[in-house]
């Protein structure tokens, strides 16, 4: 079995026990856009250490935290395929994540910047209502997009964050957008 067969068995599988904007940034994103390209067409006997090695080297330039994400996803695709006989041995499991460029600080507006931002909110409201609205309250781009009428209560002067907004790519022409349940 070629490794893209058995890794939409697998994927389907996940797409169910996972929350959908985990799976989309967790699993969707590395299959898709890195694994499938790279290892879509080889046997699954055929991955072996130096292919896994060579996968993680040519995408070095990616953060820690991503190579970790497809190191997580292409590390249960091959241990379920050996649990189900179709690999004698997980590559994976010999090889140590040590590549990737470190995550880099965050790094934050100093107070004459945020107030920058929000004076061109304020002269420009409709423009900039959702760059002030993340900048004063730390909610994300797909937290602000999922905020409806009913999640305003102008009274109490709160905003409850109920939902993610986000980009999900699948069989069918380009992406599309979908309403997903915050992390948290």
């Amino acid at each position: 079995m070629i490794f893209n067969q058995y890794m939409e068995i697998v994927r389907e599988i996940k797409k169910s026990e996972i929350a959908v904007n985990s799976f989309f940034t967790g699993w969707e994103c590395p299959i898709r856009k890195y694994l499938v390209p790279c290892l879509g067409d080889m046997p699954l006997e055929s991955i072996s250490y130096t292919e896994i090695r060579k996968y993680f080297l040519t995408h070095s330039h990616l953060s820690h935290e991503t190579l970790k994400s497809h190191y997580q996803v292409l590390n249960t695709v091959l241990k379920w395929a050996q649990y189900d006989g179709l690999i004698e041995r997980n590559p994976c499991e010999r090889y140590k994540l040590n590549v990737g460029v470190p995550t880099k600080d965050r790094q934050c507006y100093t107070p004459e910047q945020a107030e920058l931002i929000l004076d061109y909110c304020r002269r420009r409201p409709v423009d900039g209502i959702g760059v002030f609205l993340m900048l004063k309250t730390g909610i994300c781009r797909a937290e602000m997009l999922g905020i409806k009428w009913t999640d305003i209560h102008l009274k109490e002067r709160t905003i409850e964050i109920r939902r993610n907004i986000i980009e999900q790519q699948g069989e069918y022409e380009g992406d599309r957008v979908v309403e997903a349940p915050t992390k948290n």
